[in-house]
Formats: C-alpha cells, sequence, structure tokens
C-alpha cells in the first residue's frame, strides 16, 4: 500500500543515478546496476537488479531485490522478494516477505523474512527468523532460528551449535549436527501467554493511533502548505525520495556516534535523542499524509482545503497505516518504509525548496 502511492510517477525511462567518485547513488522504478569500478553502492527502487562487482558493501531498498555480482564486504538488502546469488565477503543482513541466499557469505548473516532460505555456504554464525526457515548448506558458526516451521535440506550441516524456538516438533537429522549441540525450546507456553494479553494490545493499539492524531492535528494546524509539497515530492520522484530517506536516516542515526565520539559533541547526544522520535514521528505523518490523499482520491472524495484537508488526509493515513503494522513481518517493514519515505521528502524540501506560490 505505500509503495502504491508511487506508482503514477514510477515510470521512468532511466534510473536517476548520482556518482561521487567510485559510490553509486541510484534510484528508480527499474535499476540495473551493471558498471565496473564501484566501491559502494546505495540503491532504492521497485525493481533492482545487481550484476556489477562492488569493491565494498551495497545497500539495497525496494520491492524486488537481486545480487549476482560479487561483494567485497558487507550486504544490507530491505524488500519484499529478496535474492542474493552471487558471493558476499563481508556480512549479509536481509529483510523482506521472501529472502533467499544462494550464493555465499564470508561472514555471519541475518536474515528474517516470512520464508527464509539458506541454499549457499555461510562462512561465519547465522540469525534466521521467519514462518518458515529452510536450511540446505553448511554453516561453519553456530546458528539461532526462530520459526515456525523449520527444514533441513540436502546439504546442510551446522559445525558449531543450533539453538531454535519454535512452536512445532523440529527433526533435526543427525547428519546435519550432532544431537548434543542442539538446544530446542517449544514456544507454546508463550503463544497461549500472548493470546490472553489480546484487549492490552487492543488498547495500545488505541492509544497510539490516538496520539499519532493529536500529533497530526498540530502539523496540519502548522505547516499544512509544506505538507502539500512533501506530498508532491512523494509523487513526483518517488524512488529518489526513498533513496533520499535512507540517507538522510542514516545520517541521523550516524550523527549520534560521531557526536559520542568527539569531545565537542558529547554534550548533544541527549539533545539529538531526545530530537530523533519527534524526526521519526515527522516522517511517518509525512508518508500517512500522501497514503491519505492517495486513497481519498482513489475513493473520489472531494479534496478539503486548509487545515480540516491537511489533517483528514493524515487521520486517514494515519488508520490505514496502523492496520497494516498488524500484520505479522510486512507490518514493521511498512513502518521503516513510512518513515524513511516521509524524512526523504522533507530531506528533499531542504536540498531544492520550491518557491512560495505568488
Amino acid at each position: 500500500m505505500l509503495l502504491g502511492f508511487g506508482l503514477p510517477a514510477a515510470a521512468q525511462d532511466k534510473a536517476p543515478e548520482r556518482r561521487l567518485g567510485d559510490d553509486l547513488f541510484v534510484a528508480g522504478s527499474d535499476v540495473r546496476v551493471v558498471q565496473g569500478g564501484l566501491e559502494d553502492v546505495f540503491a532504492a527502487g521497485r525493481d533492482i537488479a545487481m550484476t556489477a562487482n562492488v569493491r565494498e558493501s551495497v545497500h539495497l531498498f525496494g520491492r524486488r531485490l537481486r545480487i549476482t555480482g560479487a561483494v567485497g564486504s558487507d550486504a544490507y538488502a530491505a524488500g519484499q522478494d529478496v535474492e542474493i546469488r552471487g558471493p558476499v565477503t563481508g556480512d549479509i543482513t536481509a529483510a523482506g516477505e521472501r529472502v533467499e541466499l544462494a550464493g555465499s557469505a564470508g561472514a555471519d548473516i541475518a536474515l528474517a523474512g516470512k520464508e527464509v532460505i539458506v541454499t549457499g555456504p555461510v562462512g561465519g554464525d547465522a540469525s534466521l527468523v521467519g514462518e518458515v526457515v529452510e536450511i540446505a548448506a553448511p554453516i561453519t558458526g553456530s546458528v539461532q532460528v526462530r520459526a515456525e516451521r523449520i527444514r533441513f535440506g540436502p546439504g546442510a550441516r551446522i559445525d558449531g551449535t543450533l539453538a531454535y524456538w519454535s512452536p512445532n516438533r523440529v527433526d533435526v537429522p543427525a547428519g546435519v549436527i550432532a544431537a548434543n549441540r542442539v538446544t530446542g525450546v517449544r514456544t507454546e507456553a508463550a503463544q497461549k501467554k500472548a493470546e490472553t494479553k489480546v484487549v492490552p494490545r487492543a488498547v495500545r493499539f488505541l492509544v497510539g493511533v490516538a496520539v499519532f492524531l493529536v500529533l497530526a492535528a498540530i502539523l496540519a494546524a502548522v505547516v499544512p502548505a509544506r505538507l502539500a509539497q512533501a506530498h508532491e515530492r512523494i509523487v513526483e520522484r518517488p524512488w529518489f525520495n526513498l533513496l533520499l530517506g535512507v540517507i538522510a536516516t542514516s545520517a541521523l542515526c550516524g550523527s549520534i556516534l560521531v557526536l559520542a565520539l568527539s569531545i565537542v559533541g558529547l554534550p548533544l547526544v541527549p539533545i539529538v535523542l531526545v530530537l530523533t522520535p519527534f524526526v521519526c514521528a515527522l516522517g511517518y505523518l509525512t508518508a500517512a499524509f500522501a497514503v491519505g490523499r492517495l486513497s481519498l482520491g482513489l475513493a473520489h472524495v472531494r479534496p478539503i482545503e486548509g487545515w480540516l484537508g491537511a489533517f483528514t488526509a493524515m487521520a486517514t493515513g494515519i488508520v490505514l497505516l496502523a492496520v497494516v503494522r498488524l500484520i505479522p513481518i510486512v507490518g514493521w517493514l511498512v513502518l521503516v518504509f513510512a518513515v524513511i519515505v516521509g524524512l526523504g521528502a522533507w530531506f528533499a524540501l531542504f536540498l531544492r525548496p520550491r518557491p512560495a506560490a505568488v
């Protein structure tokens, strides 16, 4: 749903890209990374295919992601369908509805999704989370698995230890790992305990929606024109806007570390920590405004001008995103998308402010 508002402007002949030295920044509907001599790659888009070899790290954010080239350091990927078929020398961190590692990892991996499949060798430890997790490759280090169903395919081998958490019985073949190195926890009791907390969860859900509605009313009263401009930025260049959001979020998180390491900036760390939740809330409300505008337009609701129109759009988006947030795995991905897209829109306004209407 969150990606849907970008479709009207997503059809572009060529993905816009920027190259700073040997680092590539690219965003678009259909992204193809094929050029050589790259050190780092930052890409956001609907479909991303990376066949080029990269000396350092790759950062991919989109819907369908494919990595077939070699990565000299670490790989970070988040999307709906993530497939890694090339060799990665360092760590792999990936999340999505379906995540498959068919290449190789030279160090540790952390994969999360509805379906997680490991068919390529792993040179370090593995942390796997999903509804279905399948291991069909040798893993040099230790493995931690949290899943409803855990499967072991041909070629599976774990040289370290195995610890799993699952509500179902897990049969671990003796050829995969010795029984004395396996620790299993049945989570049925935890699930029953969670079922008894339905009412408190509903209360937290309603309280969270109410808090964001209050913040939306304040934001609609203070900067309604800026919200409209941010919405235009999202619609005009959604994928490049998403890339700007990734950069802005990374800069925000990285500034905390930089200030903490410097003596002069150390007193500013508490201020940044206090402001960070408000900045994330601003990004979330901006994305909610865009989603609400799109939903009301699809429902053929006549737009309302001024404060009431901005609040109505934000309120609609807040409710829709809150409902989507309840979906396992997909919900938190949508939340991350919303925050990053919203921050990207404000970052785009900061870089290239739109002139005021006469």
